[in-house]
């Protein structure tokens, strides 16, 4: 499956607020292939297993996906849809002009 031209704007985008590149192939793989276990995905991305679960703890921060420890051992891995950078944004826009308007009232 190829990856939308809306997707990969989003995926410039990420670069552009700090969510490293290696970071951003990954979420474009998980885009890609939302079904993909870790050693499959670590393969694909030619990275180890502790720097995959890395780059993955930085995309939850990111909120872009969820890492859950299943019981039993198993982990799953939610990824949030793409919109979820685009209300991310929002509320930061909302915060800021709240923050410029009580400067300007100083």
């Amino acid at each position: 499956m190829s990856i939308s031209p809306l997707n990969q704007e989003l995926l410039v985008t990420l670069t552009k607020i700090g969510v490293s590149g290696p970071a951003v192939t990954l979420y474009k793989n998980l885009l890609e292939n939302s079904t993909i276990n870790f050693s499959e995905l670590a393969r694909k991305q030619n990275i180890s297993r502790p720097l995959l679960y890395r780059l993955i703890t930085e995309l939850e921060e990111a909120d872009l996906v969820s890492f859950n420890k299943a019981v039993g051992g198993n982990s799953r891995l939610q990824l949030h849809a793409p919109t979820t950078v685009l209300q991310k944004f929002r509320s930061q826009k909302k915060e800021i002009e709240h923050v410029e308007e009580s400067f300007a009232q100083i």
